[in-house]
């Protein structure tokens, strides 16, 4: 209502998407009434046992929900839970799941083929302080993406803060040079939601003619000439991020199948 593109109702803060209660008086869990199958104290419940489903070792009342995960092997005794009971570091986190019990938390190590879902709030890979692509003369920025019906806003797909790609809210793959040089596709090129696109960006400071090129599975579909100058500028401590911008913002949500980048 207030044409920010963010549905979030009568504006209690919770996005209508994940607010069970989006009545006019419905702000947080106050005056939603009965919850009723399938919910309890206002968070899903999806087998109606009494357990909240985030608290449910089977959430659909019959399957343990680690089964169907990435980390059903840390299940070996089939109880529902990741086995063992020691936590070196106490950071809550069972060393069997923990992959540096030297660091308080739990940075994941995923090392096998995955497609991944980021639901656009705070997903995001990145690589720390390094210039990746920035100062180079010559990158290629390149990926496999599908993105929903929960693109509201513009989104990052990788980059860093001298030269990035994206999908901005109107569908519409775009590239970023120094903050200064965008290129986006036309609306006849516009990305349809749930369909499996190859995205390209590929820059070459020596091609004085079409220094900049997108592509979109594999036909070029824009490009812009010499007056991007200088090459890709170089930055300090600024991270290369997948599926989020260098500075922090514009996560959005896709599932995504493979990145490529040459430099």
């Amino acid at each position: 209502t207030n044409g920010d593109g963010n549905p979030e109702g009568f504006g209690d803060g919770i996005l209508d998407i994940y607010d069970y209660g989006t009545g006019i008086n419905q702000y947080g869990n106050l005056g939603q009434g009965l919850t009723g199958t399938g919910w309890k104290d206002y968070v899903k419940d999806t087998d109606n046992d009494g357990i909240p489903d985030y608290m449910d070792t089977k959430s659909n009342g019959t399957t343990f929900d680690i089964a169907g995960t990435l980390y059903a092997s840390l299940d070996a005794n089939g109880d529902g839970k990741i086995d063992g009971n020691t936590d070196i570091d106490h950071d809550g986190i069972l060393d069997a799941f923990d992959t540096n019990t030297a660091v308080f938390g739990s940075p994941r190590d995923l090392n096998r083929k995955l497609h991944l879902y980021f639901d656009g709030r705070n997903d995001y890979i990145e690589e720390l302080g390094v210039d990746i692509i920035n100062g180079q003369s010559e990158v290629t920025l390149m990926a496999w993406i599908k993105i929903d019906s929960e693109l509201l806003n513009d989104g990052v797909i990788i980059g860093q803060n001298k030269f990035w790609i994206q999908v901005n809210k109107s569908k519409r793959f775009s590239a970023t040079v120094n903050s200064d040089y965008p290129l986006t596709v036309t609306d006849s090129y516009k990305l349809l939601l749930g369909k499996w696109t190859h995205v390209a960006a590929v820059y070459d400071i020596n091609n004085t003619d079409q220094t900049l090129k997108l592509y979109i599975n594999g036909e070029k579909v824009a490009f812009r000439n010499s007056n991007i100058q200088g090459g890709i500028e170089t930055s300090i401590n600024q991270n290369f991020r997948i599926l989020g911008s260098a500075q922090g913002s514009m996560q959005y949500s896709t599932v995504f199948g493979s990145v490529y980048f040459f430099a």
